[in-house]
């Protein structure tokens, strides 16, 4: 426990300080040895390392500008879409063509709706790219079979931007 304190002390993340932990744990479980190091991590602190995890407004405007700069054009309207709008990444399947005319989507999440309005400029430009792409039904972001985005493809697209 006292190392995992050290490390916090340090800086280092709490998903990596977990991965330490366990891989230390199975090493000497390897040796012979029982399970030497139990980190319990207080409900509190897991819910401030949540919002640890939030980007700010600086680094949401240093994406935006990433992939502008860069030309990832697609990558730049999903970073505006789901920052601008508040959604997840799993939900920009569900952004289709006509909800973006009606100017709102409707969402379901863990059994949970909730009605999300679609502002200008994002509506604009969501418009614009499905017309550029020629879409004029359905999902707005699509794979190249037609289909409606998954959410590892959201961040495939985001992760171009700097790797």
């Amino acid at each position: 426990v006292k190392w995992a304190t050290t490390l916090r002390e340090n800086g280092v993340a709490e998903a990596n300080i977990s991965t330490y932990v366990s891989i230390v744990n199975r090493f000497l479980k390897y040796l012979g040895y029982p399970i030497a190091i139990r980190e319990r991590i207080p409900y509190e602190q897991k819910k401030e390392n949540e919002l640890n995890r939030v980007l700010t407004r600086k680094e949401y405007q240093f994406l935006l500008h990433g992939a502008k700069e860069n030309g990832y054009r697609r990558a730049y309207l999903l970073i505006k879409t789901i920052g601008g709008l508040g959604i997840r990444n799993t939900e920009v399947q569900d952004l289709t063509v006509d909800s973006v005319k009606q100017r709102e989507i409707t969402l379901t999440a863990w059994g949970v709706k909730r009605t999300v309005k679609i502002y200008e400029p994002i509506r604009s430009d969501l418009l614009a790219y499905a017309a550029e792409r020629g879409i004029e039904s359905g999902a707005i972001f699509i794979t190249k079979e037609g289909k409606g985005i998954q959410h590892f493809y959201v961040w495939k697209e985001i992760k171009k931007v700097f790797w």
